[in-house]
């Protein structure tokens, strides 16, 4: 083999591999930024529904409206707890919510103290899954603090009815 042979054999393989991490890296970097795009398309979503709590709760008593917003494919759940009356706080009667009070961070949030009002599930697909709106956002059904949504059965679309009660704002489905 001439000496100019074995050296452009060389510079070949060199090529290929550096081909290869860059597709590698390319493959890498679009992955993450699908996750990303999970993350902002959230973030939007429960601003819409703080947007939609302040225009309520600023609108005349017994305001209404019906709520369609849609969240990322993999929320499964989102829970509503009262921060600003006394009621009682337990788990969710019924079993379609199974997907959200088996998730880790269900009882901590439930029971904790903290000003976050709304959380979200699957917590461990999201960076943030706990969220605050105004405290005057109370949910109502049946008594249930919190009120969850089993977004699995709506495709990815919450569905409920939002209504100012003059120095409140309920959210029921």
């Amino acid at each position: 083999m001439k000496k100019g042979a074995t050296e452009q054999t060389f510079i070949f393989i060199f090529a290929l591999i550096v081909a290869a991490m860059i597709m590698a890296w390319g493959t890498k970097t679009i992955i993450d930024l699908k996750g990303k795009a999970g993350q902002v398309q959230l973030a939007d979503s429960i601003e819409d529904i703080k947007e939609k709590a302040i225009t309520y709760y600023n609108l005349e008593a017994e305001s209404s409206a019906p709520l369609a917003i849609r969240f990322p494919t993999n929320v499964k759940c989102i829970c509503f707890k009262d921060l600003l009356t006394n009621r009682p706080v337990g788990n969710p009667a019924s079993n379609d919510y199974k997907p959200c009070t088996d998730d880790p961070l269900f009882d901590p949030w439930m029971r904790s103290d903290s000003n976050n009002n709304i959380l979200v599930m699957p917590t461990k697909d999201f960076v943030v899954a706990k969220f605050k709106t105004i405290k005057e956002f109370i949910p109502i059904e049946n008594d249930e603090n919190p009120l969850c949504f089993n977004l699995e059965s709506n495709k990815g679309i919450f569905r409920a009815t939002i209504e100012s009660r003059g120095d409140m704002v309920i959210i029921y489905s």
